[in-house]
């Protein structure tokens, strides 16, 4: 099994990916999320080819972390994120 801490960003990574994340809307809410945490499940899923629902419980919930995905690939932000970490 794949530990959560090897699929972690560096606080190096973090700065670089951290501008890249869409500011919240107008007039909504404050995030309740550390989008830091979000990413470093995403790619704890990716790496570890879990299903949603096996997240572990360290991370936010799946259907938080699902939002956030869905809506970063949908705008390009993920591919981007992607890409810079892939460097």
């Amino acid at each position: 099994m794949v530990s959560a801490e090897a699929c972690t960003v560096t606080d190096d990574q973090w700065q670089r990916i951290a501008p890249l994340i869409p500011a919240p809307g107008h007039g909504g809410r404050r995030r309740a999320l550390a989008m830091r945490d979000v990413v470093n499940a995403i790619l704890y899923l990716q790496h570890t080819n879990c299903g949603w629902r096996d997240l572990p419980r360290h991370f936010p919930k799946p259907s938080s972390v699902r939002t956030y995905y869905d809506r970063w690939r949908k705008d390009g932000t993920w591919e981007r994120i992607h890409a810079l970490l892939q460097r």
